[in-house]
């Protein structure tokens, strides 16, 4: 079995600077689908059998213009979510959100600390309690 991840297309979140890793709201921009439209051209030469996607909207958006690509409705797995940032969602970033949100990631990468966490959001331990499972159930 091969595997092939894709990120989203840009989101209406990303062009406002909002942290915003849960379902519903801040849809792809006109360049998200059109990113997620060159992202199909790429994968035109692969033959898929499903398809998964996070159910961030914005994911999801991306997931169904490559879907229709290959005749494939997205399934949504939550096990594909990005990290919850806890006190950070719904906040625009700023200098202070992203020395936090990057002082979290690094105590994953450079201290093996997988139980670091922003404040009401997910560990590392949490994030691979989700995709560890759904991965091996494909």
């Amino acid at each position: 079995m091969k595997l092939v991840f894709s990120r989203h297309g840009e989101s209406e979140a990303n062009v406002q600077r909002i942290y915003w890793n849960q379902p519903g709201r801040f849809p792809l921009t006109p360049k998200g689908r059109q990113q997620a439209e060159t992202l199909a051209d790429a994968l035109a030469d692969y033959c898929f059998s499903a398809l998964y996607c996070s159910p961030v909207l914005r994911a999801l958006e991306t997931a169904q213009i490559v879907g229709r690509r290959f005749g494939l409705t997205p399934r949504v797995a939550d096990g594909l979510r990005e990290y919850h940032v806890g006190i950070l969602e719904g906040v625009t970033y700023s200098e202070e959100t992203q020395v936090l949100k990057g002082q979290t990631e690094r105590s994953w990468i450079e201290q093996d600390d997988y139980d670091a966490r922003i404040e009401g959001g997910e560990s590392y331990n949490d994030i691979a309690a989700r995709f560890m499972p759904m991965i091996a159930g494909l």
